[in-house]
């Protein structure tokens, strides 16, 4: 309750119970509250803890410059100050975002309705995509970030100190990243906190269904607008803010910053100043970066993930009946996954879920989790994403993006590369196996014979004495 609304509620209370009590004007309750209690007591007690320690609690500045380009990254959720329309509702969006630390870029972000561990992956992989693994990682205490499938440990077991063996250390440590958390409730602790102010400030407040980040800054016509047929129409979906905020963050990234050791450059012009780049394989990346489950047990119709069953004639997996695996999975396609024992990693084979093979429709994990849900159709639930909107005049945020980007700094190449040093991980050691099935699959399913066995050769050896375009295209990855 705010200090008007009970200072309101008393002067009801006391004409209805006749107090008598002799009540000053509200003006001159604020100039008592201002004159004699300090601030950040008003901002404790009215705000709470979390906004107490954002704006008063003192905390130690670090100094950056030692730190490599590159090298650190944090991450965590943020929620949009604005609405936007998805399957013919307003919503407000979600953003997962990765920073490097030292130059204070954007290296990874995605948009969606709600985050979740995919969403962090799927972000994760766009940063590795661009600029390579950090050795480090700084990240929030939220489930999502530091769940199991990230660190190879629950948040209780990482409470009581519990440490995994390497091979379980989860997707961080196969990447040799190392991992630290922020502190709760210490949004210093967390850099990207002010970058999600700038975006706010540069981006958000320029949206026509834009919020504010309490019901004290919302704007007063706000439901009224919402109400409006016009702005239904006009309103942005997922597609569409992708795209504007895509462009926001290449103008962001090419302008000058103030804050501490970047010495008025850019955040590219600091990235592109880093000595040396970690680097992966794409194959090894896609093995890597899909989604990892927990224990699952072997049973008798193979494994049941997700509601769904995957192997149930699979001979390697069947091999493993009674015993714990676990699997890898593509966040945008479940019609496989790929298994893995529980304790060692040793890559068992690549289950099929057939019911939906047989559709030959690629469903994302979103949708398939949406579809269970509602107890819908999951092709008719894929399908109720709301159409692309062209927009046929720029609009406020249009003109304040161009605006950012006339001041942004272009970015200026140099002739000397960042030495490049490849990250090598477990899976390294079953890369091999893994693209020899993969390409056999791909064989027996142009052939028409995918329940058909056949003999186990090397089709890589096949694809080499002949290398023409037709035999490239129909082994894939060579």
């Amino acid at each position: 309750m705010s200090l008007k609304q009970c200072y309101q509620s008393i002067l009801y209370k006391n004409k209805r119970e006749q107090k008598g009590w002799q009540i000053p004007a509200l003006r001159t309750v604020y100039k008592w509250l201002k004159d004699n209690v300090p601030e950040p007591v008003i901002i404790l007690h009215r705000e709470g803890r979390k906004a107490y320690d954002a704006k008063c609690a003192p905390y130690i500045q670090a100094d950056l410059s030692d730190i490599a380009p590159g090298s650190y990254w944090i991450g965590d959720h943020h929620q949009f100050d604005f609405w936007i329309r998805h399957k013919n509702k307003w919503v407000r969006p979600w953003l997962t975002a990765w920073m490097d630390m030292r130059s204070r870029a954007l290296v990874g972000w995605y948009i969606s309705p709600s985050p979740n561990q995919t969403t962090v992956l799927i972000a994760m992989r766009s940063g590795i995509e661009a600029y390579g693994p950090s050795d480090a990682v700084k990240i929030d205490n939220g489930k999502d970030y530091d769940s199991q499938m990230f660190t190879g440990i629950t948040k209780s077991q990482r409470k009581k100190g519990y440490l995994d063996e390497y091979l379980l250390a989860g997707i961080y440590g196969m990447m040799n990243i190392s991992v630290s958390f922020s502190i709760p409730y210490h949004p210093q602790s967390k850099a990207i906190e002010r970058l999600f102010e700038t975006i706010e400030s540069q981006f958000s407040r320029t949206i026509a269904t834009y919020c504010g980040n309490n019901p004290e800054n919302r704007p007063e016509n706000l439901q009224t607008k919402l109400n409006q047929q016009s702005t239904i129409n006009n309103a942005m979906d997922f597609e569409s803010l992708t795209e504007r905020f895509g462009s926001w963050v290449g103008v962001y990234n090419n302008t000058p910053h103030s804050g501490v050791g970047m010495n008025r450059r850019t955040p590219m012009q600091v990235m592109n100043m880093r000595v040396s780049k970690r680097v992966i394989s794409p194959e090894i990346l896609d093995m890597l970066m899909c989604v990892w489950s927990g224990k699952l047990k072997v049973g008798k119709n193979g494994i049941r993930f997700k509601g769904l069953l995957y192997g149930q004639y699979e001979p390697k997996l069947l091999q493993h009946f009674g015993k714990f695996v676990r699997v890898s999975y593509n966040p945008h396609d479940l019609r496989t996954v790929t298994v893995y024992d529980a304790e060692s990693l040793q890559r068992i084979c690549i289950a099929e879920q057939n019911e939906l093979i047989k559709y030959g429709q690629a469903v994302a994990e979103g949708t398939l989790r949406e579809a269970m849900q509602q107890k819908a159709s999951v092709i008719r639930a894929h399908r109720n994403w709301i159409n692309k909107r062209s927009m046929r005049h720029m609009d406020l945020t249009d003109l304040t993006i161009k605006a950012l980007g006339d001041a942004a700094v272009k970015d200026v190449s140099t002739n000397e590369r960042p030495v490049l040093r490849p990250v090598k991980t477990p899976l390294d050691l079953h890369l091999d196996e893994h693209l020899r099935e993969k390409r056999q699959r791909l064989l027996r399913k142009a052939a028409g014979a995918e329940n058909t066995p056949v003999i186990d050769i090397d089709l890589s050896l096949l694809a080499e004495s002949r290398p023409t375009r037709q035999k490239l295209k129909l082994f894939g990855n060579e």
